[in-house]
């Protein structure tokens, strides 16, 4: 009998292994892959930096040159909905002074603009060079970045002119893509990136270095404002932190990152909300660090390795903060988690299968740990050769003549049998709704802006039957809504709409990265979304019997957040919904109708030293039972606004 327990244990412990080992040599595989060229045709209207100057591969100073092409690209009306690409072709540029979302220094909101958006050629051969050795980067008690994106809000109402730090909330769309910052050496007071961006905005595919090691952070995010912003596929190596984070609001979502050789954590967050995946930290310091009780981070599928300082007393995970953590592989790391948010608790371990650090939330007894639902990587598809591109304006359409209907031109171009369609840099309007269909795979904005026609209420977008198995709509602004009537997947990255939902017909995969708007799940169906924003609607998102994982979501206004029905699964991991004002009492921020739903959330938003509420957070209903959860009951539970996990009953 021992015997026979041993081999079945045995067996059981092997199954597992083998799991483990396919799910993170996946995991490593990502890491290795995750790196994208860009190269727009020429007619695409983007602003290249070698028009305004600047000479890659020698010693001229190409700040200027750089920081000349931003100032033309955000200095304009249309830099909300429309703003170009700066784009950076192949190179070595050299760089002496910070790059900034700045036009000038005064005027209003001391010339902050939103909408700057560096587009890199190659993650590999882009390089913004800092020059060694510059005494404005040399200090560590001045850090100085070499690149810094801020917010048109006004910090002094009385002084529209009055926003020296670039601080605040109106950080639209501050993007950086495909391009290696390398902060050289001597420059010990240097930062990669001061980084803002609300609602929309990604740091992506990107490498941050510093050669010596020093400096103060890969990206730094201390200013009021954070988020909600994605930051993937970025490594950065050296400096006193790889990430960090200050301020409460908003929130951030990573995902694919990689850390080494930091000085003092990887990941430092203070009082912010933090959705992570798929981090590889390779230090002799934390990986992860929340400095304050009101930080919050969620912390999944990822691996922290320790190194020859941190075996006998190294901490991989330090948090005096909220947790939820999931999924985690530590080696060299004496403690996995050391958590001081509700006394101290030590956890050593090499797999973290599920830690929260207070007991998860239910209304009536429920499982123990979260829905745990699978996850899939957004199909990506990059081509180079523009014999498979097709300009929208070849085929009559027009982004200068509000008076032409360009939705015939836009679908000449999908029906031209074209891989990739592209919407040079301006504004559309469309009369009627474009079909995605034929052999179209990707149909990129060029971050323009595209509209309905006064009299026309239909989506704008409509997703039918094709020969590509997926489709990717990519950098646009949408005045319309988008609809799914396929089996095929549907990838929407970088995008602005109303809101989306599907038909009956519409059962096919959908992946959502770094956007605005309302989903509608209508009929069942997968989804996946990475930095979900949704604003403004009851209820921000809907699912009617599919299944729902969102790393990253953050909400406004004192509506319902979620509303589950049918037997529908949803997973959010790292949400911050915001009310902007107390909800009404009996306005729920989630509603379950016989549904699962895994939450791991956080209410946000403050007018002064007061925290907005829902004091109705979930209403429950499951056959003929209907229970609520209250702020009143969560707090009396030792729980308050901040839940590191909810499980429904069911």
């Amino acid at each position: 009998m021992r015997r026979k327990f041993h081999h079945i244990r045995a067996l059981a412990m092997g199954l597992l292994c083998c799991t483990l080992i396919c799910f993170f040599t996946l995991l490593t595989d990502q890491f290795a892959t995750a790196s994208t060229n860009f190269t727009p045709p020429r007619d695409a209207r983007v602003l290249n930096v070698r028009d305004f100057g600047a000479t890659p591969n020698d010693s001229t100073d190409d700040t200027a040159a750089i920081q000349k092409a931003i100032v033309k690209a955000i200095n304009r009306q249309t830099r909300y909905g429309s703003p170009p690409f700066i784009f950076i072709p192949k190179g070595t540029y050299l760089i002496s002074d910070t790059l900034s979302s700045r036009i000038k220094q005064g005027g209003w909101s001391d010339g902050w603009r939103a909408g700057m958006i560096l587009m890199g050629e190659s993650r590999t051969q882009t390089i913004l060079k800092l020059k060694n050795n510059l005494p404005a980067f040399s200090n560590p008690s001045n850090p100085k970045p070499v690149i810094m994106t801020g917010s048109e809000k006004n910090t002094d109402p009385k002084n529209s002119n009055s926003n020296p730090s670039g601080s605040g909330n109106e950080a639209f769309r501050q993007s950086i893509y495909h391009l290696t910052i390398d902060v050289g050496t001597g420059n010990d007071g240097a930062v990669g990136i001061d980084y803002l961006a609300n609602n929309r905005g990604a740091i992506e595919d990107v490498t941050i270095n510093s050669s010596s090691t020093k400096g103060i952070a890969g990206i730094s995010m201390q200013r009021f404002g954070p988020g909600p912003a994605l930051i993937k596929n970025v490594s950065i190596n050296g400096f006193n932190y790889g990430i960090s984070i200050g301020n409460f609001e908003y929130h951030m979502t990573l995902e694919n990152i990689s850390l080494r050789q930091q000085r003092i954590a990887g990941i430092e967050n203070d009082v912010n909300t933090l959705s992570i995946r798929a981090l590889k930290s390779t230090n002799d310091v934390p990986a992860v660090s929340v400095k304050s009780s009101h930080g919050f981070v969620v912390l999944i599928d990822s691996i922290l390795k320790g190194g020859t300082k941190t075996r006998k007393n190294g901490i991989a995970v330090q948090s005096a903060g909220r947790l939820f953590v999931k999924n985690v592989s530590v080696s060299n790391y004496a403690t996995a988690i050391e958590d001081t948010s509700k006394g101290k608790k030590n956890i050593k371990a090499s797999l973290i299968r599920e830690y929260t650090s207070l007991p998860p939330v239910s209304i009536v007894p429920s499982r123990k740990t979260s829905l745990n639902l699978p996850v899939k990587e957004t199909p990506l598809y990059e081509t180079t050769k523009l014999s498979e591109w097709a300009n929208v304006e070849k085929f009559g359409a027009s982004a200068f003549n509000q008076s032409n209907d360009d939705a015939p031109g836009i679908q000449a171009a999908i029906d031209s049998g074209r891989a990739v369609v592209y919407l040079p840099n301006g504004g559309y309007s469309v009369g009627s709704t474009i079909i995605l269909r034929k052999n179209l795979k990707k149909l990129i904005g060029m971050q323009s802006s595209i509209d309905r026609k006064p009299n026309f209420k239909g989506p704008i977008f409509r997703l039918e039957n094709g020969t590509s198995p997926f489709v990717i709509l990519e950098h646009l602004s949408m005045g319309g809504d988008i609809s799914h009537s396929s089996k095929r997947t549907l990838v929407i990255r970088h995008c602005d709409f109303p809101s989306y939902s599907n038909t009956s017909q519409g059962t096919g995969n959908l992946f959502i990265e770094d956007v605005i708007g309302k989903l509608f799940i209508l009929y069942p169906q997968s989804v996946w979304a990475r930095q979900l924003n949704t604003e403004f609607q009851n209820p921000e998102l809907r699912n009617v019997g599919g299944k729902v994982w969102i790393l990253g979501m953050k909400t406004e206004g004192p509506h319902t957040v979620l509303e589950a029905s049918k037997g529908s699964q949803t997973e959010i991991l790292g949400g911050a919904f915001r009310p902007n004002q107390d909800a009404p009492a009996n306005v729920p921020a989630v509603i379950i109708r016989n549904s699962k739903v895994s939450l791991a959330y956080r209410i946000t938003g403050s007018s002064g030293p007061d925290v907005f509420e829902y004091p109705l957070h979930i209403k429950e209903e499951q056959v003929k039972s209907v229970k609520e959860l209250s702020l009143t009951k969560l707090s009396s539970m030792g729980v308050g606004q901040t839940v590191p996990l909810f499980n429904s009953s069911q």
